[in-house]
């Protein structure tokens, strides 16, 4: 019993602790959206859980934006000035 609960707690903390750093990353890069959420990466905009092919290639990346991301997701940044 104390193993269960010690393995839902430790996933439930690296979930917490991974995607926002990663999010952080995005929302860094100069054209991110204002408006994004974690459904950039995943299906749920609240995070965590599968991901969307974007959040595939990102995390391929090394959760780096490369310049075949933005232009093959030209929707999840904002247009080149």
């Amino acid at each position: 019993m104390r193993l269960l609960i010690w393995l839902t707690l430790l996933s439930t903390c690296s979930q917490v602790l991974a995607h926002p750093a990663f999010f952080k990353q995005y929302k860094e890069h100069p054209r991110a959206l204002a408006k994004a959420d974690c459904s950039i990466c995943h299906f749920d905009k609240n995070g965590g859980g599968k991901l969307q092919q974007f959040g595939k290639d990102f995390a391929q990346a090394e959760y780096n934006i490369t310049q075949k991301m933005l232009k093959q997701y030209p929707g999840k940044f904002k247009p080149e000035k």
